[in-house]
């Protein structure tokens, strides 16, 4: 037996004073009675005490569950892994009967690539986890999870043992308290003619002008010639010839810098016979500390041009960052005071970009200044962006306008190309997250009965549903593009939207469509945009670029699937084109800000369009736009937003809803004030607090960042008082608040997870007891991942984790089902049992209680009636004839000692008493007896016959 819940066992130690307590409630009961009613008390309280346990009885079981653990992480070359699925896949085919078998797929995260089961089938690499890190305790703890009741378990793990991530030993152990064997199969190779970059090291701010060391740490297997060559930012610094020793080799360079700005270094290891490229580079990111900068991201050099020429003219050094380049610079953004962003697409810019930004302004204090246009807010795809969140509007239309609505039709065959599903669930939604509340929204696949809807088009004011159903979809592979766009066709043409659209990804290998189909798409005004990924060739693709150009859409060849949501957000933000207003308005002025400095309400030249935003309940709007009255109830009050701002964690953001081109600003550029109202806005957004003092260094090693931060005063002594904030924000744009403590004298360090490859941007601020405030921001590149760095098996570990459990290291002619030496026990619950007692002897408790019984009385009624039952009269034929003669006989004797028996008090109240006269002797048993006859009249006779009358009714 066993308890699930053993802790309510201990309620079992005030049993003995619970029968005491029923024992003194129960005094004026008999002795017997007592002891039986409170030995009957004890019995229930002991049954709901081992019920609330959860008692269990437990048999022995000798069948196995054994849980394969594949590697599949960067570190194991594609060989080797494909030799150890190839092994895996002969033992699966081989699980004894009655046993089970399954298999777990890990990297930086474990996934079930087949659950445990008699016939589990093969194992095809199917699971999509992270390639860039090990994690081997979390798929020991997923198989641990996943392990069958009552079966003895065994866990295979097949791996290189180069774990960077998690606590495989302690998982080890907890494997072994749950009765686990871990067996090791060890994946071996080598690299001897491998040469890569343990560091690059550069001090973390510089001066302009002043020398700087630049140090290069290389590691090698073996000796010879390589090159090492290092890059600033793209320009060429040094090409260095170097012999390189085994084992670590150190190179140092003097570096300066003219000017203040953010620096990005990368080295660079060529060496002949090196066979893994992405280990033999590394990156590091300096910043210089100078006059205030500011960065100009446009969407194309047309749209900030003329902004960009008058900031500079107004002593704003205004530098230029291409929007498409931004995702590897994430780390310079915060060592800019202000960012203008300036009529660019979300979908050129990224999630993770955008997530850069945002800790930038919150935690770093940097002003960023939005301006419209037409691929800008909502028609630009920024709806429930990152960057929405700390602007001081939504994409949302105004509530007061009536605007006209999309609609949105995807189509998915995304079962063909690597995790194509799983890009297909996230596209969809991404698309869905884009669109408002009013346009309508749908999805074709290809399922179990063919072509289908997943959901017609409907408004999306239910997303989550919409969400719900999409992670459910599971798209098949579709025969012909003909059938789907029918069906797209003949949903959305009788939709009342004013934009629809059409969307399909695929690998371009179904049929069709057809010409005619396209066209008359077309001709009810609905187009078409194509996505292609992996196609099978060249005519694949000009198909499906021919029918995103003959149907007034775009086509997309993509390479790397990472790209796909945002190319998706930017279709779906296609239906939205409505909410740019075009027309000519006058700017009105509704409020007061430090851009309008200087500018009397009256100056303000006519705009030729802009886009519709609602600004939120916090924000200040000093400018805004006439509502136009076309389409719009004739009463239709206030005004659209223009320019509005506010506060944003440390920093200030700032939107301007029309352009700053020759577009709609067309009548702005030449006017005398163009300049005076950008300088105006951008300085009011730099960043007030200037940069710390302090020493900032940041590592990655282990999957953890480490954040260090010495802070010495001016004079030289360590500073205690300082309370930072601030975040850390991964290449994929996923931000985490830091969390500093002091762990020395003068020192505070925080730490973050990191296992993405690419620059984590640390970002905060810090205030101190008497005042004093600053910022931190710091760029930590991770170069590449540690997976690249483990060249060789570590055999240790894997030998630590079979010896905590008692597990072998097997071999490709190893028994893996060699039988284990402990069975499983097998629980069955006994609950039910024991509320089922609990039940029977409850009544029983209660009569014993509340009746009382003589059951001496009782026995002898029920003995009396055996008695009389055993002598009464039966069947002439049954009886003896000296037993009926001896039954007469007592009934006479009966009848004479009733009559000697009458009362005499009675009798002495008579009279004249009566003469009795004796009876005669009795005859013998065969003779009659003579009948007495009693005096005529008397009181002997009259009781007589009330005796004789009463016998006769008997």
């Amino acid at each position: 037996m066993k308890f699930g819940q053993p802790v309510f066992l201990l309620l079992l130690l005030l049993a003995p004073g619970f029968f005491l307590l029923a024992r003194g409630s129960r005094s004026g009961l008999e002795r017997g009675r007592s002891w039986f009613a409170s030995t009957l008390r004890v019995l229930l309280f002991t049954a709901a005490v081992f019920a609330l346990a959860d008692a269990q009885h437990v048999s022995k079981s000798y069948r196995t569950a054994t849980m394969f653990l594949l590697d599949h992480s960067f570190s194991v070359p594609f060989e080797v892994k494909r030799d150890a699925t190839a092994w895996i896949n002969e033992q699966l085919a081989k699980v004894p009967k009655e046993d089970v078998a399954g298999v777990i797929l890990f990297g930086r995260e474990a996934m079930i690539e087949l659950p445990p089961r008699q016939q589990p089938g093969q194992a095809a690499l199917a699971s999509v986890v992270g390639r860039t890190a090990t994690d081997l305790g979390a798929a020991i703890r997923l198989a641990l999870a996943v392990f069958p009741e009552g079966y003895q378990r065994r866990i295979v793990v097949v791996s290189d043992g180069n774990e960077n991530l998690g606590h495989a030993r302690a998982e080890a152990e907890v494997a072994r308290a749950h009765g686990a064997t871990v067996d090791v199969f060890p994946l071996r190779y080598d690299y001897p003619n491998e040469a890569w970059i343990d560091g690059l090291h550069v001090p973390a701010d510089i001066l302009p002008k002043e020398p700087f060391d630049l140090t290069v740490v290389v590691s090698s297997q073996r000796e010879g010639p390589a090159n090492l060559i290092v890059y600033r930012n793209k320009e060429l610094l040094s090409v260095r010839k170097v012999t390189l020793t085994k084992g670590k080799n150190v190179f140092t360079t003097r570096q300066r810098v003219e000017e203040g700005g953010s620096f990005g270094y990368r080295a660079v290891i060529e060496m002949q016979g090196d066979s893994v490229s992405e280990n033999n580079e590394a990156h590091a990111i300096a910043s210089a500390r100078g006059e205030a900068r500011v960065a100009v991201i446009p969407g194309s050099p047309q749209d900030a041009e003329a902004l960009i020429a008058a900031l500079r003219s107004e002593g704003l050094p205004a530098v230029v960052l291409p929007a498409d380049d931004l995702s590897r610079r994430t780390a310079e953004l915060a060592s800019y005071d202000a960012l203008i962003f300036a009529n660019v697409e979300a979908s050129r810019v990224g999630r993770g970009v955008m997530q850069a930004v945002e800790a930038a302004v919150h935690d770093a204090g940097v002003g960023l200044l939005f301006i419209g246009g037409e691929q800008s807010f909502g028609p630009g795809g920024y709806r429930g962006s990152p960057m929405e969140e700390l602007l001081p509007v939504t994409m949302e239309q105004p509530q007061r306008r009536v605007m006209p609505n999309g609609a949105l039709a995807l189509i998915l065959h995304t079962c063909e190309f690597d995790a194509g599903n799983f890009w297909a669930k996230k596209i969809a939604i991404a698309a869905l997250d884009t669109l408002n509340a009013r346009d309508y929204f749908g999805v074709l696949i290809y399922g179990g009965s063919g072509e289908e809807w997943l959901f017609k088009p409907e408004p999306v004011s239910n997303k989550a549903r919409l969400a719900g159903l999409i992670s459910g979809a599971w798209p098949g592979d579709m025969p012909s593009f003909d059938a789907t766009l029918q069906m797209a066709h003949a949903g959305l043409k009788g939709l009342p939207a004013a934009s629809k659209h059409v969307i399909v990804i695929s690998d371009a290998d179904p049929s069709g469509p057809t010409a005619a189909l396209v066209d008359a798409i077309v001709a009810d005004r609905i187009s078409i945009s194509t996505v292609a990924i992996s196609p099978h060739g060249q005519s694949d693709i000009d198909k499906m670029a021919a029918v995103a150009a003959r149907a007034n859409g775009r086509f997309y060849h993509v390479q790397n699937p990472n790209q796909l949501p945002q190319i998706f957000i930017k279709e779906a933000a296609t239906v939205q084109r409505s909410m740019v207003i075009e027309g000519r308005f006058p700017p009105i002025v509704t409020g007061h800000t430090e851009a309008l400095k200087g500018i009397a309400p009256g100056e303000f030249p006519a705009l030729l369009g802009y886009t519709l935003v609602t600004a939120k309940p916090l924000a200040r709007v000093p400018l805004g736009m006439p509502v136009s009255k076309e389409g719009q109830p004739a009463d239709a009050p206030g005004t659209d937003v223009l320019l509005a701002e506010w506060q944003y964690g440390l920093g200030k953001t700032m939107v301007f809803t029309s352009d700053a081109k020759n577009r709609w600003a067309k009548e702005w550029i030449g006017w005398e004030k163009y300049r005076k109202f950008w300088s105006q806005a951008t300085r009011s957004l730099l960043r007030a607090t200037r940069r710390g003092p302090y020493a900032v260094q940041a590592d990655i090693e282990g999957g953890k960042g480490r954040v260090v931060i010495d802070a010495v005063g001016e004079d030289g002594k360590l500073v205690h008082t300082l309370q930072f904030k601030g975040s850390a924000t991964s290449p994929e744009g996923n931000k985490v608040e830091l969390v500093f403590r002091q762990t020395a004298p003068g020192r505070y360090e925080a730490e973050f997870e990191a296992g993405e490859t690419g620059v984590y941007t640390v970002n905060g601020s810090f205030e101190g007891a008497h005042g004093e405030k600053g910022v931190i921001s710091q760029g930590v590149p991770l170069s590449y991942a540690a997976e690249y760095r483990d060249l060789q098996a570590n055999l240790p570990l894997l030998d630590q984790i079979r010896e905590r459990t008692g597990g072998r290291r097997l071999a490709t002619t190893s028994n893996v089902y060699e039988p284990l030496t402990t069975a499983a026990g097998v629980s069955k619950p006994l609950w039910p049992l024991l509320l089922t007692i609990l039940l029977a002897l409850l009544p029983i408790d209660i009569f014993t209680r509340r009746v009382a019984v003589d059951w001496g009385a009782v026995w002898r009624k029920v003995f009396a009636r055996k008695a009389k039952a055993a002598v009464a009269p039966g069947a002439p034929g049954d009886v003896p004839e000296h037993l009926r003669a001896l039954a007469a006989r007592k009934l006479e004797v009966r009848a004479e000692t009733e009559v000697e028996a009458i009362d005499l008090e009675a009798l002495s109240k008579t009279s004249a008493a009566p003469e009795v006269k004796a009876s005669p002797a009795a005859p013998p048993p065969e003779a009659a007896a003579p009948e007495v006859q009693p005096e005529a009249g008397g009181y002997l006779n009259k009781l007589l016959d009330a005796k004789k009358k009463a016998q006769k009714k008997e």
